[in-house]
């Protein structure tokens, strides 16, 4: 099945906004379901833009093991990393549901930034939330036991607020820990019993931090 292409629409991207981007400097391009995608249009290197859908981020190591690093959803932008770079980013992008991509070209978007000082800050904070993103998930995937690995994400993910993480798939959450389902459904039920967190459907609810916290050191 391959993408289709369309042009127009509205630039849902304070990034963009802030760079005056035309319309018809970008290309909105639709994806089916499990399509990997690419920071390009054919050898045109350019940064996307998710308009709808969840696209995942897998980084794969030198023996060829993926881990899911992240989901993408709509605003989020993937192919800014490299942006002043012409080195290839080490990761797959894959579309978990049918999506619709905007690509704008890398050079459309690098000019822009250089006229417009706000749009450069806007990157700069972009980028910085992005480094930070990395340095927790190294952190994470860091961690000795199973056990830790899964604490550490939960306690990560409820920072900003609110108690209750949503999952779509157990499969994605074991991905994105690097560990094997079968440990991931162990340590779950194991938190489970210490009453450091309890599951209602598709969502985990944290019931004891300090617990979570104890399982670091695990």
């Amino acid at each position: 099945m391959k993408a289709s292409e369309s042009h127009g629409g509205s630039v849902s991207s304070r990034l963009l906004a802030a760079c005056g981007i035309h319309l018809e400097e970008s290309a909105s391009m639709r994806y089916p379901r499990g399509r990997l995608v690419e920071d390009r249009i054919g050898e045109t290197p350019g940064v996307v833009l998710v308009r709808s859908g969840n696209v995942d981020v897998y980084s794969v190591s030198m023996d060829g093991n993926e881990v899911l690093l992240t989901t993408l959803s709509q605003g989020d932008m993937f192919g800014i990393s490299n942006l002043f770079d012409d080195d290839e980013l080490r990761t797959v992008l894959q579309c978990r549901t049918e999506c619709e991509l905007l690509f704008i070209r890398k050079a459309v978007l690098r000019d822009a930034l250089l006229r417009h000082p706000e749009a450069m800050a806007a990157y700069a904070r972009l980028c910085n939330k992005k480094i930070q993103f990395l340095i927790r998930r190294i952190e994470q995937l860091s961690l000795n036991s199973s056990r830790a690995k899964l604490a550490g994400f939960l306690l990560a993910s409820s920072e900003d607020g609110g108690e209750e993480l949503f999952v779509a798939t157990k499969e994605s959450l074991s991905l994105r820990l690097g560990i094997s389902r079968a440990a991931l459904y162990r340590e779950l039920s194991s938190l489970q019993e210490v009453g450091a967190i309890r599951t209602e459907g598709t969502q985990l609810v944290i019931v004891d931090r300090e617990k979570l916290e104890e399982c670091l050191q695990q």
